[in-house]
Formats: C-alpha cells, structure tokens, sequence
C-alpha cells in the first residue's frame, strides 16, 4: 500500500504505485532514494519531466485531476505555493542595505 504525495490516492495491497523522481534525471536529478518516491502511475505519468514546482503550475492552468475517487490535488498545491512564497524576498533592498551587505557603509 502506498500514499501519492501528489492526489493522495491510496493504492491497495495489490497496487505498488511507481518510483518517481522528484527532480527528473533529465533535469540532472539524482538516482539517489532520497530524490525518489512512490507516486500513482496517473500523477507520475502526467508529471513527466516537471518538476515539483512546473507540475504543479500545469494542474492549476490544465485544472488537471486523476480519476481517481477522492484524487485531491489542494494538499500538493498548496504545498508547492507555500514553498515559492518562502524562496521570493520580502522586499527589494535598497542602496543602504545594499551597501551594508557589501560592507560600504557611509
């Protein structure tokens, strides 16, 4: 049994899910278990060779949703746009704080 991270479709006994590379090997992603995981064949298809970040901006433009019974996407989603906020600056610099980094102060 296995929980995709994606739609949180729950597989049964019989289904194994597929390993899926978070950061595709073609995009220089690493073979390595902790760049992998177990993802349902519908959502590791559909991702390809996005990444975490363009899968989700392609299901939130295609509205895109695996048919699966109960498939939800929100928990992802959210995930993913709570990990763009965290990466984008607060606000810009200015030349003081700027000068300050650099250490030329006035």
């Amino acid at each position: 049994m296995y929980i995709c991270p994606y739609c949180g479709h729950r597989g049964r006994e019989s289904q194994t899910g597929e390993e899926e590379h978070i950061i595709p090997l073609i995009r220089r992603g690493s073979d390595e278990s902790r760049n992998k995981l177990i993802a349902c064949e519908k959502c590791n298809a559909a991702k390809g060779r996005k990444t975490p970040a363009e899968f989700a901006k392609w299901v939130e433009a295609t509205n895109w949703k695996p048919r699966w019974p109960n498939a939800d996407m929100r928990p992802f989603l959210k995930a993913q746009k709570a990990k763009s906020k965290a990466s984008l600056p607060r606000k810009s610099l200015g030349k003081r704080e700027l000068m300050q980094i650099h250490g030329r102060q006035r």
